[in-house]
């Protein structure tokens, strides 16, 4: 139970940190936001691709095997 506190204070004070200096610094925050956009639809763009191409994968070895 301490461990779940001790993870939510660390998080939460994370986040107050973080958004204070996004207060402070819009235009840095507007470019973080913009890199965590684009390395959040990247990792979308290889999910669906794994999905699409996995099951390919595996039939191509069932027949080999």
């Amino acid at each position: 139970m301490i461990f779940d506190y001790s993870l939510a204070g660390a998080v939460s004070l994370a986040l107050l940190f973080y958004l204070t200096y996004a207060l402070l610094r819009p235009e840095a925050f507007l470019t973080v936001l913009l890199l965590v956009e684009l390395l959040l639809a990247d990792a979308v763009l290889v999910a669906c691709l794994l999905a699409l191409l996995l099951p390919l994968l595996r039939r191509t070895q069932s027949l080999k095997g």
